[in-house]
């Protein structure tokens, strides 16, 4: 997420476009005060929706485990799995490990 504030946009608006040309969501500020955000644009923002997409997002950047994609979505591990198969998304490394873990720990 990058961060751009209203004086900084107005000098410079070509950093907006910069950012969303990159995917990259851009925090909007005034004074340093969030006010906005700019989102690039998603086809399967769209067609999944906003939460979907941002769960989906976070686990291809690794910011969410297989098992917490699939809590966040309200679904099995195996669902969420075969989910983000047919999206073509590999599992993340370290997800297998993980998962075998938190099932040893709830036995």
């Amino acid at each position: 997420m990058t961060t751009i504030g209203i004086k900084e946009l107005k000098d410079n608006p070509a950093i907006l476009t910069r950012t969303l040309e990159g995917h990259d969501v851009s925090l909007l500020t005034k004074r340093g005060h969030p006010i906005g955000i700019a989102l690039p644009w998603n086809d399967a923002m769209f067609e999944n929706g906003y939460r979907q997409t941002v769960l989906i997002d976070g686990y291809k950047e690794g910011s969410l485990s297989l098992s917490q994609l699939a809590r966040a979505l309200e679904m099995t591990t195996e669902d969420a799995l075969e989910m983000v198969g047919k999206l073509g998304i590999s599992m993340i490394d370290g997800d297998l490990e993980d998962e075998i873990l938190m099932a040893h720990s709830l036995v």
